[in-house]
């Protein structure tokens, strides 16, 4: 049997930073739903140091000085946290070949180092020093 993650309280979360400029203070708590019952997985504030996570990303539209064009699978940028930015690979999930400006889902992101990760952390996708996207980490991979 798979287990399915609530992802409500993150999403809605990341939607009003997104929409509110708001500092990011997350404390919520994701749970799993089993057969069993509800349990606590990941508390949002627990700290691992990783280089690769799942993210919620949401590519800017084409107004502006973002991106003009989609991207495909292994796409090399800079993400940048509040205090560090480190280059990383985007990869799409299986079936999806090319994400494009102005759309949102769930990518898989490669850091080139290691760094200090946590479910909830919000993030910018930078290309050649413009903002193209912003996201939040969903689940972090060892």
């Amino acid at each position: 049997m798979k287990t399915k993650l609530i992802l409500t309280t993150i999403l809605s979360f990341w939607a009003n930073t997104l929409n509110n400029n708001l500092e990011e203070n997350p404390s919520f708590l994701i749970e799993a739903v089993t057969p069993a019952g509800t349990e606590a997985m990941v508390e949002a504030d627990t700290v691992i140091v990783s280089n690769v996570f799942r993210a919620r990303l949401k590519l800017m539209s084409k107004e502006g000085n973002s991106r003009k064009t989609p991207f495909y699978t292994s796409f090399l940028t800079q993400i940048v946290f509040d205090d560090y930015k480190v280059a990383g690979r985007i990869n799409l999930p299986k079936g999806s070949k090319i994400f494009r400006p102005g759309e949102t889902g769930r990518v898989r992101i490669k850091l080139n180092s290691k760094v200090e990760l946590r479910v909830g952390k919000v993030f910018e996708v930078r290309e050649l020093g413009a903002k193209i996207g912003e996201g939040i980490v969903l689940e972090v991979l060892k």
